[in-house]
């Protein structure tokens, strides 16, 4: 089960990840796609 600290970590390492991609002039949609999966890869590892 997630408590609110592991929340807040993945909710940074998410938008680092999204930023991360911004920055070599991926598109925004291929960004947020990326992004959205190292989350469920997140979730998926802490359950």
């Amino acid at each position: 089960m997630l408590d609110f600290k592991d929340g807040i970590y993945m909710a940074s390492t998410v938008k680092a990840v999204y930023e991360r991609l911004l920055v070599p002039g991926k598109s925004k949609m291929s960004a947020l796609g990326a992004a959205m999966r190292k989350q469920v890869h997140f979730v998926r590892w802490r359950t």
